[in-house]
């Protein structure tokens, strides 16, 4: 995979919590406790099996989370 690839994963998360956060009208301090997050924490695992380099930090960080 490439940065590009990364990048759109990780957008399309980063549009998830945007809108699980517009729904509740406020910031959702819970947002470890969701689905999303779990799949995220997951899927960034993954991608470090996939490429050594990868930044599970970062990638969470533009992920929104």
């Amino acid at each position: 995979m490439t940065r590009k690839d990364y990048r759109l994963i990780a957008d399309a998360f980063n549009m998830t919590v945007l809108a699980l956060k517009d729904n509740s009208r406020m910031l959702r301090p819970d947002i470890q406790e969701t689905g999303i997050y779990r799949v995220a924490v997951t899927l960034s695992s993954l991608l470090v099996e996939d490429n050594p380099r990868f930044n599970k930090d970062k990638f969470m960080r533009a992920c929104g989370l």
